[in-house]
């Protein structure tokens, strides 16, 4: 059963990559593969903020009929596109029938779908959906399928819709609404898709920007591309290897006295806790935890917009680079292009989806366009005008796609404040030296290596003055991902937001989604670097002594993997498998004998809920504390309850 709920899945996400692939071709024609992995990712954010707008205004009730109507929308404009450009048309349908195409879509498409596989068997290892976060993310899911017009109604606060950023689990809500699964059963499976399609979107982004230098081997872009998924995806930081690894080390050479018993989880939880810190509790996490306790959180959720972003942003950097040796004009820069709209657009769904996201990627977008401004300009005024143009284009695309969603929206945080205790040094360098060790690395050999170059790579007879515009685009990007990777790293060093935490831990919550990202951008980082530094036309000793320090750090940072999975979900080979069925512990919170019939209270009343009470309906439920097994009556059902988890709410309403 469960392997049809698997197949049905990944049909859904298979036709939503089909009904954009014309438009995606359009945005990543200069990709090798297209853009082939995006296309499932557009798909499924396009087709649901056309249903939340539409839902928001009262234009079209949240149900199956509308979901397909907005489909049949994106599909009608797609083909007004083309009929209109009949040479684009062309050119696509030319693509669409080659060798090429077909190579890049079946690789692509079988490894979405043997990781979707993957994943799902381990879920239903451990399907239930009973601890962490995940009551709070089912429930907003189920009280978005039991309400007809956005915004959803809060499932912990009766009367009031939802103040968090929750557009990504509307968009798990309209895929659970269009494959027609139990939303315990949508849970997992969505899950399992944040870990495939992130895994395939990484995959092209490095492989592209892998392909598309001066000089490269097919071999070293697959393989780069491959490593940089991995260190996205499959890595952690480097404390398991500290913690763990090492000290077992020093503990058979009689160094160290004892080593304790690792606890995955540690590795997010460091700063503040090894050694304790009173009023300094961080949170230091990344996907490979988050896809191993399956929280469907709002930072999770964001992932696969934000690697769409970044792919759509270095196909923004190719176009302008392209158009450098034109000088374009001042009048020619207020023409946006499709690339620099599709940026803003996306920045809006991150207002909401994950608020922390939106000023995250417009300081990489002011780094990426100080860098094209300054190759087409230098520092003259065209340079400025065009810079502060993009972001304020940015900032107005922003607004108008978020308007739907923050309207009547209270914001949760209450200014910017100053920190007063600083992380160690040796434990940044246990959360970031690797990263900071192959960044820095690749700085300088970069700038060593194109030191006297001129724009088309050859070395000057006149050492040439310094200029980005020697550099190869791939670098450069990589690089500004790098440098706004460290930003973000160690800029919880002196600055935080305040929010609620702030008297027990004033930057956990900064930390937490800041260094997320610097995560990400960083694993994206070093697969490029890794491919890079290895692939080139020198001796062979010194291409195995690079590859081979490369690779130790990696590793370092892979051998997470190998201890948190087995310790959440167990040894692939014991036979642990249950089903995809999330709500299945309902059946042990109580059971009863009558008439010598086992029966469950608690699953058998939640059932006669769904079945016999209107959606809107209130039921009355003992409240708790957060992360308490209380109100689960509320999550499982959609039904508000008066209120739920206190400490939630309270931060949600900021009261």
């Amino acid at each position: 059963m469960d392997a049809l709920r698997i197949v049905r899945w990944w049909l859904l996400f298979l036709s939503y990559g089909i009904l954009v692939l014309p438009a995606c071709w359009l945005l990543f024609r200069r990709f090798a593969d297209k853009g082939y992995s995006f296309a499932r990712i557009i798909g499924y954010v396009l087709v649901a903020y056309l249903m939340f707008a539409s839902s928001v205004v009262h234009l079209l009730k949240f149900s199956y009929i509308s979901i397909i109507i907005c489909a049949a929308l994106i599909a009608l404009c797609e083909a007004i596109i083309f009929l209109r450009r009949r040479d684009l048309a062309q050119e696509m349908l030319a693509w669409f029938r080659s060798p090429t195409f077909w190579r890049y879509a079946i690789f692509e498409e079988l490894l979405f779908l043997a990781l979707l596989a993957f994943w799902s068997y381990l879920r239903a290892c451990v399907p239930d959906l009973n601890s962490l976060e995940k009551y709070m993310n089912l429930g907003f899911i189920n009280s978005m399928l039991n309400t007809d017009f956005m915004p959803a109604v809060d499932m912990w606060f009766a009367g009031e819709n939802i103040n968090y950023y929750y557009f990504g689990h509307f968009c798990a809500a309209v895929a659970t609404r269009l494959s027609g699964l139990p939303s315990d059963v949508a849970y997992n499976l969505m899950m399992a898709t944040l870990f495939s399609a992130t895994f395939c979107a990484v995959f092209s982004l490095s492989h592209a920007l892998l392909s598309l230098r001066r000089k490269g081997k097919k071999l070293f872009s697959v393989i780069g591309g491959l490593v940089s998924s991995v260190m996205v995806c499959l890595s952690g930081n480097l404390h398991y290897f500290v913690y763990h690894t090492a000290a077992t080390i020093l503990f058979k050479l009689n160094l160290v006295d004892e080593v304790k018993a690792y606890w995955f989880a540690d590795a997010t939880r460091y700063i503040g806790y090894q050694p304790p810190v009173e009023n300094d509790l961080t949170i230091t996490e990344f996907p490979l935890y988050s896809y191993i306790v399956s929280d469907l959180h709002a930072h999770v959720m964001n992932v696969l917009p934000v690697i769409l972003f970044l792919g759509v942003a270095l196909c923004f950097v190719l176009s302008r680079r392209e158009k450098t040796a034109e000088e374009p004009s001042l009048r020619a820069l207020f023409v946006p292009s499709p690339h620099l709209v599709a940026m803003g657009i996306l920045i809006g769904f991150f207002s909401m989806t994950n608020f922390w996201d939106y000023p995250i990627y417009m300081v990489v977008s002011l780094f990426l366009f100080v860098y094209t401004g300054w190759c087409s300009y230098g520092f003259g005024k065209k340079f400025w005008i065009s810079t502060l143009y993009y972001m304020v284009l940015l900032y107005i695309l922003n607004t108008v796609i978020s308007l739907p969603f923050t309207y009547g929206f209270k914001a949760m945080f209450s200014g910017i404040g100053i920190v007063s205790q600083r992380s160690r040094f040796y434990q940044l360098m246990v959360l970031w030296g690797g990263q900071l060790l192959i960044g820095a690395v690749f700085a300088l050999w970069l700038f060593l290596c194109n030191k006297g170059r001129d724009s088309a790579g050859n070395k000057d007879a006149i050492p040439s003055k310094f200029s980005l515009a020697n550099f190869e685009v791939p670098d450069i990007f990589v690089l500004i991902l790098f440098i706004c990777g460290f930003g973000l790293a160690f800029g919880t060093e002196f600055v935080y937001v305040r929010d609620i935490y702030e008297e027990s831990f004033p930057r956990a919550n900064t930390m937490f989604k800041l260094s997320y990202q610097a995560f990400i951008l960083f694993g994206i980082g070093m697969g490029y670097v890794f491919a890079r530094l290895v692939d080139r036309k020198r001796r062979l000793w010194k291409t195995l002594l690079c590859g081979t320090l490369i690779s130790c750090v990696l590793l370092c940072l892979i051998s997470y993997a190998g201890n948190a999975i087995p310790t959440w979900y167990g040894k692939l080979g014991e036979d642990r498998y249950e089903s995809l069925d999330g709500l299945g512990f309902l059946e042990e919170i109580s059971t009863a004998t009558i008439n010598g019939k086992t029966v469950y209270p608690a699953a058998d009343s939640v059932q006669w809920i769904r079945e016999n009470t209107p959606k809107d309906a209130v039921v009355l439920e003992v409240y708790g504390d957060s992360y308490s097994e209380r109100c689960f009556v509320s999550i499982a059902t959609g039904r508000a309850t008066i209120v739920g988890w206190q400490t939630h709410e309270w931060l949600w309403n900021n009261d």
